[in-house]
């Protein structure tokens, strides 16, 4: 597997790079001039994060499901051993949305936690009541076993001026393709029968495809998967329009855009409160590359999970893009790493590679993803100190490869790719699997493709964070419709009329960010 082992080459470099970094300890850099814990303070400290708490915590059969929330008990319980003063309260909240309504909220009543786990779309209009972490950043900058990419992805979202977050584990978007489907020559079943997968049977022409390097590579792949694969392809869409096979899911529409706006250098937004000078999207450039992803959406070749099948049509739920992979019903998967365990099921083998660019003049960009942590002012400084103590506790070398083990987040410390736990993953990455492999070979060895690709993206400069402003979270949204309207669009078929809903949709979009 030509991927798994170049990429497996560049996670032992990276490792090796920060070998020596690591000797002298795992908990970060010292602050002086940032609050310093006196030792013998007792204050207690609130936790806020993304993660889903047990509803039934006596039950261990389903502890599996809920592997970030006990990993956080239990780096909590190690806290408090080592500083037996500083008592941290976790609140679990299941996704971002729902802490920074809360913390909004707070913020007007005054009950705002010490730390919390967001995005920058939320933390830039908090500014005013977060602690300035800019020195602990700039400190962070030159420690050589700090991922300097998730840094600098981190500062320049809010223009490179300052650090308003640090980063905390990460993830970010990968291409996994169905192992098997690209491998298959004429013929050939792709995987076995397993479950609801049908392991499809090459046509008498297939060929092996190769990684695409551009967009436009990995439309002509599409465009031959449903030459090659004819009958999972007969019968695209429902009644409703609607996808229910197709050879290409980019789960996320505003991740679509973003990525793309990024990697052909198209200006979209920038740090700066102005709508004139901050929301960027609507040019002549951005609605060219949106004709052209349209263009291709009709001809069946891609769509985002927002066009999927509704499985609850009353409450808005659209089919999973995994559960299409593995009912054999698409062949290539867009989406956030974090999911890999989603992946691992039976008949079939994944292999995450790298996002291809836009064409052959742009460069590869990732989005990075995963939340960074907000650091909250309080009158307390003590609340302050201990809060920072406890980032650098859980960002520990050790710490966070156990986090990454059972979440597919990514550390910051380039280090914890030499714990144990993630060679072991490393190891399966490289030794491969295929379809017959067992969940828990599978799961292990995404995991390690996980951590590969990571430090490939990492080692190239890939990773990028959209820039925010006041505007930020509005233009989110808009650009998210704008996709999923563009591409829901049955009646546009000819340029003209492209062109025509995409300037429409453009001017919506706008309007809904700004006003």
């Amino acid at each position: 597997m030509k991927f798994t082992k170049h990429a497996s080459a560049l996670a032992l470099a990276f490792v090796a790079a920060s070998a020596l970094a690591s000797c002298g300890g795992n908990d970060g850099p010292s602050h002086s001039d940032l609050p310093e814990y006196d030792g013998s303070s007792e204050v207690t400290i609130s936790f806020w994060n993304n993660y889903a708490e047990d509803p039934t915590p006596n039950d261990p059969s389903d502890d599996s499901n809920y592997r970030a929330y006990y990993y956080m008990k239990d780096m909590i319980a190690a806290f408090n051993v080592k500083y037996p003063n500083i008592h941290v309260e976790t609140r679990a909240f299941r996704n971002y949305a729902a802490i920074s309504t809360t913390i909004n909220q707070g913020i007007r009543d005054g009950n705002t936690p010490n730390l919390a786990i967001t995005y920058g779309t939320y933390a830039y209009n908090w500014q005013e009541y977060l602690v300035d972490v800019t020195k602990k950043g700039e400190a962070m900058e030159k420690d050589p076993d700090i991922n300097k990419n998730y840094l600098d992805a981190e500062k320049q979202q809010y223009g490179g001026k300052a650090y308003y977050t640090l980063p905390f584990g990460k993830s970010t978007e990968s291409l996994m393709v169905n192992k098997d489907v690209f491998a298959a020559t004429a013929g050939q079943k792709a995987g076995e029968e397993a479950g609801n997968y049908p392991a499809p049977v090459a046509g008498s022409t297939k060929q092996a495809y190769a990684h695409p390097e551009t967009f436009a590579d990995m439309m002509d792949i599409a465009r031959k998967m449903k030459n090659d694969y004819p009958e999972v392809f007969a019968t695209q869409t429902n009644d409703n329009g609607y996808f229910t096979a197709v050879p290409l899911i980019y789960e996320t529409p505003e991740n679509l855009f973003f990525t793309v706006m990024e990697s052909a250098g198209i200006p979209y937004v920038a740090s700066v409160d102005s709508a004139s000078e901050g929301v960027l999207f609507n040019n002549a450039d951005a609605k060219k590359a949106v004709v052209q992803l349209k263009k291709w959406n009709n001809e069946g070749l891609l769509c985002v999970s927002n066009n999927l099948y509704f499985t609850d049509e009353a409450n808005g739920y659209h089919a999973y893009p995994s559960t299409l992979f593995a009912e054999g019903k698409c062949f290539m998967i867009i989406a956030t790493t974090r999911g890999s365990a989603w992946m691992a099921g039976d008949g079939y083998a994944v292999d995450y590679t790298k996002l291809p660019k836009w064409n052959a003049s742009s460069t590869v960009k990732a989005t990075s993803q995963g939340g960074s942590m907000a650091f909250f002012r309080k009158s307390n400084k003590q609340e302050e100190a201990a809060s920072l103590l406890f980032y650098d506790f859980i960002n520990d070398r050790d710490n966070f490869a156990k986090l990454s083990i059972e979440t597919d987040y990514c550390p910051i410390r380039k280090s914890s790719y030499e714990t144990e736990s993630l060679k072991a993953s490393l190891d399966a990455a490289a030794a491969g699997i295929v379809a017959s492999s067992s969940k828990a070979e599978k799961r292990s060895a995404y995991n390690g493709q996980v951590l590969n690709l990571n430090a490939s993206y990492a080692e190239n400069n890939e990773l990028f964070m959209s820039p925010v402003n006041k505007y930020s979270s509005k233009l989110r949204s808009a650009v998210s419709g704008l996709i999923t309207n563009v591409f829901s669009d049955k009646t546009a078929k000819s340029d003209s009329e492209i062109e025509a809903l995409v300037d429409s949709e453009f001017a919506k979009a706008y309007q809904a960010t700004v006003d």
